[in-house]
């Protein structure tokens, strides 16, 4: 089980791919759901900000 784990654990370093994702997830997060962006995005898709 504990040979499972660190191979698991190992994969992930490995591979950047998951890193990108983050990262990805991260820029996505920042854009839509921070506070004042989803703020912005709403007024912008009732028409009031251009």
């Amino acid at each position: 089980m504990e040979n499972d784990l660190l191979d698991l654990i190992n994969q992930l370093l490995i591979n950047k791919r998951y890193t990108a994702m983050g990262n990805e997830n991260l820029a996505w997060s920042q854009r839509y759901l921070y506070t004042d962006n989803y703020l912005k995005n709403l007024l912008h898709l009732a028409g009031e900000m251009p």
